[in-house]
């Protein structure tokens, strides 16, 4: 057969497949393009620039401050200082739990309380994996014993830490105070921190 005498349908194939194979590049083409972000670089950037253009600083007015004025910062939280050296607990042999305080705050609650705030990291260093709670943990402040202000439950697994808050509320005078860790069930083993505030 030659070329002229071809009907149609052995062409409609070839056609059909061209159109398929061209649908199927530029499906490819655009997936791709999504993928890598192409198309959306430009929507986010000019989503940015209009929020930036869009965005007002405010600056107060300076004021110059006399000699006898002094500038007033106000202070809600107040430093704690601490011996930083981690306690061991243990009831038979020493190292069974190591508790460190990691960062304290003591904060303003209103006027007759302030809140204290004691990031501990409790660290099994036997194997066995440790329960603490709120009987391990007691504040002393003009040495009268103050407990946690939420309770806690804090399980250590086997040769693992634990990071734990623990809240105290105590009288807004106060200057110092003791936390005092408990530990042990047939024999009760007792260390103490002291703080400052």
């Amino acid at each position: 057969m030659s070329e002229t005498d071809k009907s149609w349908w052995q062409t409609l194939p070839g056609i059909i497949t061209a159109v398929a194979g061209g649908i199927t590049a530029i499906t490819g083409l655009i997936l791709a393009l999504n993928q890598s972000g192409c198309s959306k670089t430009k929507m986010a950037t000019s989503e940015s620039k209009s929020r930036r253009d869009s965005v007002v600083v405010y600056t107060p007015p300076s004021k110059s401050i006399e000699k006898s004025e002094t500038p007033v910062i106000p202070a809600t939280v107040d430093t704690v200082t601490w011996d930083r050296a981690p306690v061991h607990l243990s009831e038979h042999y020493e190292g069974r739990v190591k508790i460190e305080i990691l960062t304290a705050t003591i904060e303003k609650q209103d006027n007759d309380h302030k809140l204290l705030t004691l990031q501990i990291r409790a660290t099994d260093e036997t194997g066995f994996g440790q329960n603490l709670s709120d009987a391990n943990f007691t504040l002393l402040v003009n040495k009268v014993p103050i407990s946690l202000e939420q309770s806690v439950s804090i399980y250590v697994g086997a040769h693992a830490s634990q990071q734990e808050n623990l809240l105290f509320v105590v009288p807004e005078d106060a200057k110092e105070a003791v936390l005092k860790l408990f530990y042990g069930v047939s024999t009760q083993v007792t260390r103490e921190i002291p703080l400052k505030f």
